[in-house]
């Protein structure tokens, strides 16, 4: 009888020790946040609380116009900002390509003849701090993930003062190109 209850004790502990075993099990959650294209908006500051999405002007038949003070060329002067603006989300940095161009202030005699005044050139600034002018940049690059409205590129455009320009009315051509390489 005694050997029976020692038997019946040790099946009772192996069969305890087989229910109390520490087992681990290992689950993995998946999933994927897709990638979502660069894409580009360039906005005009005319002011400090405002901004214009010139992204419907895309045309030189259709351009966004800035009126300029009547003799502005008889004086240095500027435009106020503008600000190239990207969004997406990718897996790897991006680079874009900037380039910004400007024709001299040019009008259009009665003769039909064109006449050049006064060159237009364009400042680049840093776009974390827009007080700090930076040199021309021919490319910038888009940190790798999530970015919304991120600013990629600030510049204004300058001219010095024409000496007695003629009269007319005069303009410059601005074409800003920016690709996501």
């Amino acid at each position: 009888m005694k050997k029976f209850i020692t038997a019946i004790a040790v099946a009772t502990l192996a069969a305890a020790a087989t229910f109390a075993t520490d087992t681990s099990n290992y689950v993995k959650l998946a999933t994927k946040v897709p990638t979502e294209a660069i894409t580009t908006a360039l906005y005009y500051e005319p002011s400090d609380s405002t901004e214009v999405n010139l992204s419907d002007y895309t045309s030189s038949k259709n351009p966004y116009s800035i009126t300029l003070d009547d003799n502005a060329l008889a004086s240095a002067g500027s435009t106020k900002d503008f600000i190239l603006k990207a969004s997406g989300n990718q897996t790897s940095a991006t680079s874009l390509s900037i380039g910004v161009t400007a024709t001299s202030f040019y009008t259009t005699r009665s003769d039909k003849t064109t006449h050049e005044e006064q060159a237009v050139s364009v400042q680049y600034l840093n776009p974390s701090d827009s007080s700090t002018k930076i040199s021309t940049p021919t490319t910038v690059t888009l940190p790798v993930g999530y970015q919304k409205d991120t600013h990629v590129a600030e510049f204004y455009l300058y001219w010095a003062a024409a000496t007695n320009p003629d009269a007319g009315e005069y303009q410059s051509d601005v074409t800003v190109t920016y690709t996501a390489d």
